[in-house]
């Protein structure tokens, strides 16, 4: 009788995962400024208008906001597999949100 062998494929916690970058529209310089005390209550602490964040349970974030387009873009580039890009992405994106519809009423 042949023996058998079983190969296994191994993973690791360790290993990175990122998520597609995500660009919000609208943000002029205010806004921006809102936004970042927003994220900070999420974990998030943006320091400049670029950079990278290091955030809650090894979630890293790269951000750039670009002023003649007004966008931020933010790109998760790393994060545990038991938290899902869309989940991250909504928090980012309802504090965006509220900050925006903040700014709307003002105008």
């Amino acid at each position: 009788m042949q023996s058998q062998k079983t190969i296994f494929k191994t993973h690791t916690l360790s290993q990175a995962m990122s998520c597609e970058p995500q660009t919000y529209t609208g943000i002029s310089l205010p806004v921006l400024e809102k936004i970042k005390e927003k994220l900070s209550s999420f974990g998030l602490s943006f320091e400049d208008t670029s950079g990278t964040v290091n955030g809650p349970m090894g979630v890293v974030v790269d951000y750039a906001w670009e002023e003649a387009a007004q966008t931020l873009m933010i790109h998760v580039t790393d994060k545990p597999f038991f938290v899902s890009c869309d989940m991250i992405y909504g928090q980012v994106a309802s504090r965006i949100d509220d900050v925006k519809s903040h700014f709307d009423n003002i105008v």
